[in-house]
C-alpha cells in the first residue's frame, strides 16, 4: 500500500502564472461535481490534473507525472510531494488507524454490501492476531 501527500500550497501557488513559464504542465487540484459520482460526497474526492499534459506527451512521447510537475516546478524539492510505501505486516495496524479517520468500506461507498463489509473488517481488526 502507498500514501501520497502533496502540498497544497505549492499547487495553489501555481496559480501564478507570473511565476512559472506557462509552456510548462502544471498540477490543478479539482473535486468534480458530487452529482457525478454517488460516492464522492462520501469519498471527499480530491483530484489532480495536469494542465499541458497534453501537449507534452505530444512533444514528448511520455505522460508528465504529477511528481515530477511538482518536483520540477517549485522551488522546495524535497517537500513537494511525498510518497510513503508500507509493508504487507503493516496493513492490519494502518486500517486500524484508517478506521479511526472514518476510512472504510463503509464510509466509503455507502451501501448496505459495504456496510456489511466494513462490520467484517471491524471484527478481523478487533480479534487477536494467531500465534505464528
Amino acid at each position: 500500500m502507498a500514501v501520497w501527500a502533496i502540498r497544497r500550497s505549492v499547487v495553489a501557488a501555481e496559480r501564478d502564472e507570473s511565476l512559472f513559464d506557462p509552456s510548462e504542465p502544471t498540477v490543478r487540484l479539482f473535486a468534480p461535481f458530487s452529482a457525478e459520482n454517488v460516492y464522492l460526497r462520501s469519498q471527499k474526492g480530491c483530484f489532480t490534473y495536469i494542465d499541458g499534459g497534453e501537449k507534452y506527451f505530444l512533444d514528448t512521447g511520455e505522460w508528465p507525472s504529477v511528481a515530477d510537475v511538482l518536483l520540477k516546478r517549485s522551488r522546495e524539492q524535497d517537500s513537494v510531494i511525498c510518497g510513503i510505501k508500507f509493508r504487507k505486516a503493516m496493513a492490519r495496524d494502518l486500517l486500524r488507524h484508517l478506521w479511526r479517520r472514518g476510512v472504510n468500506p463503509g464510509m466509503l461507498r455507502p451501501t448496505m454490501e459495504s456496510a456489511a463489509e466494513a462490520a467484517r473488517l471491524k471484527w478481523s481488526l478487533e480479534a487477536p492476531l494467531p500465534n505464528p
